[in-house]
């Protein structure tokens, strides 16, 4: 007869694995809140704490998100994935130091694959795209499967060669897509997008980029009353006083390069132009303002 402890942990990995599943169908809230039943009864659980980071990080919260991976972290310090984790908030953070230093710790104690994924990444940030390209290539030599080093291929290389061997590992994983989460669904779909796109080969490319969207679609569910209340939020915000007072604000540097558009205005081609440069990285799309309008 298991003892009292021994129950206790069978229903905490029961309620992990119920957790999963509910993460997998996008079911987001309801996973949040077993996941924090689960740090009642056992706080110290990391992985309901990474978890939680991974959610938060899903919904743009980053502090959030860095705050629990910083507590798994430390609970659990050998966990390569919660170092990548940790490492990849701090550098979407800005904290590129404090990344630098977890990167460091982390290739000493372990190059794992995670860890080589974590390192590409402070990189791609860096603008050595040639150093993370050669680093993502052995991610994905290590596991196949790493669907995130996968799409960041697709972001750093330009695909000549329809044999490309990332390439192919994306089509292999397609057949099997049924078993990856929803996310993961979507970055492979783009990520194949973005190889056929540069082969010129545009019929898949297409159809590859409306099967991503419209998988992306099904995870949203439209609130019109949310949107009267952002949108009330950005009015109320953006005042003439309060840009007034944020005049002169910022940091000094010139070298940042800060562009600002409605959707469809060509921002985002002005961003390809310039990051084009040698001696230009692009830092793609900030929220800074959606947080501070978020209701």
């Amino acid at each position: 007869m298991a003892s009292i402890e021994q129950q206790k942990l069978q229903l905490i990995q029961q309620a992990l694995a119920a957790a999963a599943e509910l993460v997998h169908y996008e079911r987001l809230e309801e996973a949040e809140n077993v996941y924090k039943g689960i740090l009642q009864h056992a706080p110290l659980n990391s992985t309901a704490m990474y978890n939680l980071g991974a959610i938060a990080h899903r919904r743009l919260d980053r502090n959030t998100a860095e705050q629990w991976f910083e507590r798994a972290y430390q609970i659990s310090p050998s966990d390569m994935k919660l170092a990548a984790a940790l490492g990849i908030i701090k550098i979407e953070l800005g904290k590129k130091d404090e990344a630098g230093r977890l990167i460091e710790s982390a290739m000493k104690k372990s190059p794992s694959a995670e860890v080589l994924y974590l390192h590409s990444a402070l990189l791609t940030e860096e603008g050595k795209m040639a150093e993370a390209e050669k680093e993502l290539d052995e991610v994905i030599k290590r596991e196949p499967r790493h669907v995130n080093a996968l799409y960041n291929i697709s972001l750093v290389r330009s695909f000549r060669e329809e044999n490309d061997k990332a390439l192919n590992l994306m089509l292999a994983l397609e057949k099997d897509a049924a078993s990856l989460s929803v996310q993961d669904q979507i970055k492979l779909k783009f990520a194949i997008a973005k190889a056929f796109y540069d082969l010129k080969d545009y019929d898949n490319a297409f159809t590859r980029y409306a099967d991503g969207n419209k998988i992306k679609r099904s995870t949203y569910v439209f609130d019109s009353q949310w949107g009267d209340r952002y949108f009330d939020r950005v009015i109320n915000l953006w005042t003439k006083d309060f840009a007034n007072r944020l005049r002169g604000g910022g940091n000094p540097s010139d070298k940042p390069i800060f562009i600002i558009g409605l959707p469809r205005s060509g921002s985002t081609l002005i961003e390809q132009i310039l990051a084009s440069h040698p001696q230009v990285f692009g830092g793609q799309e900030l929220d800074t303002f959606v947080q501070w309008c978020r209701p």
